[in-house]
């Protein structure tokens, strides 16, 4: 079983899933994550990160009660994935925050950094 059908059916109130077969593959953490990038069920995420001493079957039920049925779909934020930051990093050994900075000092000369390098 996904973990995002569960997820799926707290959004559309489609069929209850948790029982105690399957609760093992429930996880909290995607759940909350899931639902912490819509207005409208951030704070029962946040309730719910408070509370997170709670088991699987107790979590998915205050979702599956408490969250109105519908639409939710979003994508999850990903790190930024830049080129000119890793290669920084190799260059110079930085770790990503100080490849960071690096490069807003850098700017549009990383080019010709780049090229001195072979790149």
């Amino acid at each position: 079983m996904n973990p995002f059908d569960f997820v799926k059916t707290i959004n559309d109130k489609s069929n209850y899933l948790i029982d105690d077969e399957n609760k093992s593959h429930y996880s909290q953490w995607l759940t909350n994550k899931a639902l912490s990038y819509h207005k409208q069920t951030i704070l029962y995420s946040n309730e719910l990160n408070i509370n997170n001493h709670i088991d699987n079957k107790m979590h998915y039920d205050y979702c599956w009660y408490k969250i109105p049925k519908g639409k939710r779909f979003s994508k999850w934020a990903k790190p930024d994935e830049n080129e000119n930051i890793e290669f920084i990093q190799r260059i110079y050994g930085y770790n990503l925050t100080k490849a960071k900075s690096a490069l807003k000092i850098i700017g549009k000369d990383i080019k010709n950094l780049k090229s001195m390098f072979g790149e």
